[in-house]
């Protein structure tokens, strides 16, 4: 059993986290989506498709949901890396989710 410090629910039942926004800089920056990241816009990624049932390989999240707090799979939305290792803007780091 794993449960999300943010939400506090279990990650692989919960559908979604909580927390719509990430903060950097004084500016605030939308959370990025299960199924929404820009690497299903590259061809190659494309072509594994995403469908509405799937979830995160990492997190549990349904699609369309967000990314439970230090999910690897979960999209920095300033710089588009992955977010546990980007820019500066780690969700549990100096730049909490809202």
């Amino acid at each position: 059993m794993a449960v999300c410090k943010k939400c506090r629910r279990e990650m692989l039942e919960a559908d979604s986290c909580t927390g719509n926004t990430l903060s950097s800089d004084g500016l605030d920056y939308a959370r990025v989506r299960f199924g929404s990241e820009a690497q299903w816009s590259d061809p190659q990624w494309k072509a594994l498709g995403i469908e509405q049932g799937d979830r995160c390989g990492d997190c549990g999240v349904s699609v369309g949901g967000l990314h439970h707090l230090d999910c690897d799979m979960e999209e920095c939305p300033k710089c588009k890396g992955q977010l546990i290792e980007c820019c500066g803007m780690h969700a549990s780091g100096p730049h909490l989710v809202r």
